[in-house]
């Protein structure tokens, strides 16, 4: 059931200021567990200090009036297949998985018994990522790129392949965040947290615990959070637990955060949300979708059982898993996928495409051919020779025998698998080449290795 114009619940926003250096932003930068305090910050040298101040007044509370959300059929609308999506799926890791999650573009974050790595494309070989995190229990990625993850140690910031500690962690020293949902609000990034059978906001530097009346505790364990779809014209975190879905507004300066329960009886529930700002609810085998306008749909699949729905806010595919298969919905349509099936732990990429972590490894499910990056040696591979390989493999310089000059395409080509071996920086973060420079990243060795397969194309084609 949907409550257009009643069940108002407003929320008194006690602030709790913590001005801190944000470390990721320095640097220009993206299930439980217990409850040990995290390691100190980093000692860089960019680092600000991080200064805890009283807490502000809370403003009045004023109740807002609701959505007035369109009504909801009394029974639900039934799903036939538009077409067929042919899937294709790929092996990114063989092995036991505990966690999986995208860190953007093609590369996934991937939580080994023996190790945390880094999988961008089938057949590579993992990068080795550092820091003493614990289980994992979550990943953000902000619109600026930054990388936070929260695991049972702390709350942690990527950095050049490792994890070091935020100060954003010293907030939540008494109980580390379970949840963290990624958000924006004029280009700023946000993040809502889930911590301490609380909901917590970071924004601007400030961290801002919600106090919800009549709900002594959200149990951060078990909620289902999506952002995005909008709720009076303004971006809302969307909740789920029990058998209700709320929707959070997002505060501006000086106001209240307000609270609307937006759907009953849904027990169970499962969120996610759409780059069309939809909202899509997985309930009791069914399916509602609430429409960035504020109208809900419910819908039914003939003879299957709806076990959850997952997209992600930059994409515009959502993915339904049932009990027999995927189907995918894109543009209003419903598909049939045939080439994969749904297994173990799901979750969808920027790109709109499955991760999925199943008892014998990490796949990828992609909604056609697989989406593998290309690059050339005009854009991306020469400006690497020149600025790596040149003073010493020439044109600028010659110190090597002729056999390992650079200077060409044609040689790089032929020398390829030497070159992708000798910048690889093993565990210990030592590398063969370049000499005398700071190693390849992660990015631009991938760069030479997508050149590679994409057939070492000299310029994009027409």
């Amino acid at each position: 059931m949907v409550t257009g114009g009643t069940d108002a619940l407003v929320v008194v926003m006690t602030r709790i200021v913590l001005v801190f250096g944000f470390v990721a932003l320095a640097f220009g930068c993206s299930e439980s567990g217990g409850g040990t305090p995290p390691p100190p910050p980093a000692d860089t040298s960019d680092d600000v200090p991080m200064d805890v101040g009283a807490p502000d007044t809370p403003p009045d509370a004023t109740p807002d009036t609701p959505p007035d959300d369109t009504f909801v059929p009394p029974s639900p609308e039934l799903i036939q297949a538009s077409g067929t999506v042919e899937a294709s799926v790929e092996a990114l890791y063989l092995g036991e998985v505990w966690y999986a999650d995208s860190l953007g573009g093609n590369a996934v974050l991937v939580d080994t018994p023996n190790a945390l790595l880094s999988v961008s494309i089938a057949g590579e070989d993992p990068l080795l990522l550092t820091g003493e995190l614990g289980p994992i229990h979550d990943v953000a990625l902000l619109d600026d790129g930054t990388v936070l993850l929260a695991g049972s140690l702390g709350v942690f910031v990527e950095v050049q392949s490792t994890f070091i500690a935020s100060p954003l962690g010293e907030f939540f020293a008494d109980g580390h965040p379970i949840q963290l949902q990624e958000a924006s609000a004029g280009g700023s990034p946000m993040l809502w947290i889930g911590a301490n059978d609380a909901l917590h906001l970071w924004q601007g530097g400030l961290v801002s615990s919600l106090t919800i009346p009549d709900i002594d505790v959200v149990p951060t364990q078990e909620v289902a959070m999506a952002f995005g779809p909008e709720v009076d014209g303004a971006a809302a975190l969307w909740l789920a637990w029990g058998t209700d879905v709320y929707a959070v507004s997002i505060p501006t300066a000086d106001e209240d955060v307000v609270v609307w329960h937006a759907l009953e009886d849904a027990p169970g529930a499962r969120l996610t949300s759409d780059v069309k700002g939809q909202l899509w609810v997985a309930s009791e085998g069914d399916l509602h979708r609430r429409s960035a306008g504020g109208e809900w749909t419910w819908y039914r699949i003939p003879g299957e059982s709806v076990v959850s729905v997952n997209g992600n806010r930059h994409a515009d595919g959502v993915w339904i898993a049932t009990e027999q298969r995927f189907w995918y919905s894109e543009g209003g349509q419903f598909f049939d996928v045939t080439g994969a099936v749904p297994e173990g732990v799901l979750s969808v990429d920027e790109s709109g495409r499955v991760l999925m972590v199943a008892a014998d490894g990490l796949y990828r499910v992609n909604p056609g051919e697989p989406q593998v990056p290309t690059s050339t040696w005009k854009a991306d591979v020469e400006p690497l020779s020149m600025a790596y390989c040149a003073g010493c493999h020439g044109p600028i310089d010659y110190f090597v025998e002729e056999e390992l000059y650079l200077d060409s395409p044609a040689q790089w080509e032929a020398n390829i698998d030497l070159i992708l071996a000798a910048v690889k920086v093993d565990a210990d973060g030592i590398k063969v080449m370049p000499l005398g420079k700071d190693p390849l990243s992660p990015e631009e060795q991938l760069l030479i290795k997508y050149w590679k397969l994409g057939g070492f194309l000299l310029e994009s084609l027409p």
